[in-house]
């Protein structure tokens, strides 16, 4: 039984790298046709193109000083509440984080608009 066990936990780890390394290379070969048939048309390539933020340290930092009020939170609601311990850190996290997200992009907002212009 060990030996079967064995097979089977080196035939998952071998199917599961090997069907990563497949997707990858299936999109890296997918992008590359797709590129050859636009040069070959001669349209433009700006279609590829993602727009980046100005400023991504901004998002960043909002999303840290989110989570660090997130478990600031969490803490204070396992406190004062009758949850089981551990269980308020997580909701509380996540709702700050998507909180401090939507606000990133309030702020940034502008610059979304000038590209669409």
């Amino acid at each position: 039984m060990n030996e079967f066990v064995a097979v089977v936990s080196i035939v998952a780890i071998i199917s599961t790298f090997g069907s990563i390394t497949f997707l990858v290379y299936l999109y890296l070969k997918t992008r590359h046709k797709e590129r050859i048939a636009l040069i070959e048309n001669a349209q433009d390539a700006t279609l590829f193109r993602r727009y980046r933020s100005s400023r991504p340290t901004l998002k960043w930092a909002f999303l840290a000083i989110a989570v660090g009020i997130g478990v600031f939170l969490g803490r204070a609601l396992e406190s004062v509440t009758t949850m089981k311990e551990g269980l308020s850190y997580l909701p509380a996290i996540l709702i700050c984080g998507g909180l401090a997200l939507l606000l990133y992009y309030r702020t940034t907002r502008r610059d979304f608009e000038e590209l669409d212009m």
